[in-house]
């Protein structure tokens, strides 16, 4: 290449190198503004060994590009053509959403740790469920209310994962009773982000009723979000204290500043790809669990060996994060008795069904608080053993019939509950 019509060829060359760099950067989620800053190095070192006649570098360079670029055009062709080609923790990590990078359904929250955008929309996968998922200017599943007589608290059984807005819990209990409701559920929660959506979204709301779903993994995941210290000072602080606590560092916001912020926010591409990547490394090191919750069958069934599982996160022999988290699950429930006491609003809680002994130390936490207890999580079990299909197949949420027959029960609640609950159902 004659040195005078270098730079006609490099003014076409290098916009076109950035493009395809940006694009390769971003077949890797989390580390797509260090790839292109690389690959921008990397461009300046070939431009300097030019200008000593080297030429190598850089086509070696633009080669390299152009085949990462191209294969992961064509790969994510096929993930977009033909989803089907991943199955798995694989196939979740590509098209599902529950992150919050480039195309992901949270923000990071200092308090909540992850909170569900505003305002967004797509489809969302995980194990062989396809469902969309949509949420409203107040970041909450389902239509947008003034107020809501009924509000939902929860986890990923009340978000309605692997189920349409309308075969949610709130939307079938709305269904049922014709009231407004407001679905707070927020997958991978646990009863401290239960209470502070209500405080930030669910009071404003003047609900009169009040609906909280328990998991049993609530007790990890508590730890999982908070540290040992900020659990502590939770546990410890009056239960009419409205003060949060603060998630632990892997949650906090990122500067508005920050390359990586920037990126994921304006630059990064939504690719598919990028989560199967992820996904690959995440199955290569995540161990098998001991005991399986369901069976490996077409229609879910919960493991008998897993529902008679003992439960006893508060013993002595437990690890600290296990008796801080029941503590922290204890405490985030009266807080939320609390707010619903102060608005005069009747608090039902309820949970999955099994393991039965966590079924029945949360029954027993109720009766302590005060508050009214509903069996709907053991009816869905129950249903489900006699042979309906009321959890997700290969996964083990509830299914659109399991959602309608807790929001039944639900009614049934509400029914044999004090009279200003009742009067709901009349309309009054």
């Amino acid at each position: 290449m004659r040195r005078t019509g270098l730079p006609a060829f490099l003014a076409i060359t290098v916009p076109f190198y950035l493009a395809l760099l940006w694009f390769t950067s971003c077949l890797s989620r989390r580390s797509g503004v260090l790839v292109f800053a690389i690959g921008v190095a990397g461009l300046l070192a070939s431009l300097l060994a030019l200008r000593w006649q080297r030429r190598s570098p850089l086509f070696g360079l633009y080669l390299l590009v152009v085949l990462a670029a191209v294969s992961g055009l064509g790969l994510e062709a096929v993930l977009r053509l033909c989803p089907a080609v991943l199955t798995g923790e694989v196939a979740n990590a590509a098209y599902g959403g529950y992150h919050d990078l480039c195309g992901g359904i949270y923000n990071r929250d200092a308090h909540m740790a992850l909170a569900l955008r505003p305002n967004c929309r797509r489809e969302i996968y995980w194990n062989g469920h396809w469902w969309r998922h949509e949420t409203n200017a107040g970041g909450y599943r389902g239509p947008a209310v003034d107020q809501a007589d009924a509000v939902f608290l929860g986890d990923s059984m009340i978000y309605g994962h692997g189920v349409e807005n309308e075969d949610t819990v709130a939307s079938r209990f709305a269904v049922r009773t014709g009231l407004p409701v407001a679905n707070l559920g927020q997958q991978g929660t646990c009863p401290i982000q239960y209470w502070l959506r209500l405080r930030e979204t669910g009071l404003g709301l003047r609900p009169r009723l009040v609906f909280v779903c328990c998991h049993f993994n609530d007790i990890d995941e508590a730890a999982y979000f908070y540290d040992a210290a900020e659990l502590r000072r939770f546990v410890g602080r009056p239960v009419e204290q409205d003060e949060p606590p603060l998630a632990n560092s892997t949650f906090q916001p990122r500067r508005w500043w920050s390359p990586e912020q920037f990126w994921n926010e304006h630059l990064a591409l939504p690719l598919r790809i990028a989560g199967a990547g992820s996904g690959l490394i995440h199955a290569a090191k995540a161990p098998e669990p001991a005991v399986r919750p369901g069976r490996p069958m077409s229609r879910f069934v919960p493991d008998e060996q897993y529902v008679e599982s003992p439960f006893a996160p508060w013993a002595e022999g437990e690890p600290e994060s296990r008796r801080l988290g029941w503590q922290a699950y204890v405490r985030a429930l009266e807080k939320i008795d609390c707010c619903c006491r102060r608005q005069g609003a009747t608090m039902v809680l309820f949970d999955l069904g099994y393991p039965r002994a966590y079924s029945q130390a949360t029954e027993a936490a109720a009766r302590r608080i005060g508050v009214r207890y509903s069996p709907a999580g053991r009816l869905v079990l129950d249903r489900a053993r006699a042979g309906e299909d009321t959890y997700l197949a290969h996964d083990g949420h509830w299914s659109a019939h399991g959602c309608d027959l807790v929001a039944a029960e639900l009614v049934k609640e509400m029914n044999a509950a004090p009279p200003e609950a009742r009067s709901l159902l009349s309309g009054e």
